[in-house]
């Protein structure tokens, strides 16, 4: 994969790319360091724990998409820290498409308790085959994508500090003549 000479816009957040979805936890001991807090780095395992239970709701599974012969892989990702999270916390988390390319596909997250906020996130991921590199998204995930509502008003403004840019190419940044 060639990302690094082509760089995106930031992501637009007035309209999402698919449908939502939300999945709750529980702060267990083992998410927690020595303060009992929840560690930095445990927020990325909750982002993809949420989005492997996107893809079970709308799009069949991880494994619809190996079957059609399809890896997502991460090329970027950041979570920016709001508030603590702690022992025995319940959490909420929403995650939803914000932004699709031609081979890639952007998933922002909110993790709250209650109605405090403690993180937002972004993985964007490249859809690969092989070892051919980029390949157009699935088919399973676009169908999925298509039919998605927008973006809710209380997830833009979690996300509205959260910009990021994807070092990813697609159809609308490769230079002229090349093709992704």
């Amino acid at each position: 994969m060639d990302r690094d000479d082509a760089r995106q816009a930031p992501a637009r957040l007035d309209s999402a790319a698919g449908p939502a979805q939300r999945t709750s936890l529980r702060v267990r001991p083992r998410f927690c360091d020595a303060q009992g807090m929840v560690h930095a780095a445990r927020y990325y395992e909750f982002f993809e724990d949420a989005f492997i239970e996107w893809l079970d709701e709308h799009v069949g599974g991880y494994a619809r998409l190996r079957e059609a012969g399809t890896d997502l892989v991460v090329v970027a990702s950041g979570c920016e820290h709001a508030n603590p999270a702690r022992l025995d916390d319940r959490l909420t988390v929403h995650a939803q498409p914000e932004r699709r390319g031609r081979t890639s596909l952007t998933m922002s997250y909110v993790i709250r308790r209650g109605e405090t906020l403690i993180v937002t996130g972004r993985t964007t991921y490249v859809a690969v085959a092989g070892e051919t590199g980029s390949v157009p998204l699935p088919e399973p995930l676009t169908a999925a994508l298509d039919g998605g509502p927008g973006l809710d008003r209380a997830t833009e403004r979690s996300l509205g500090s959260l910009r990021m840019v994807s070092p990813i190419r697609d159809d609308t940044t490769a230079p002229r003549g090349e093709t992704r």
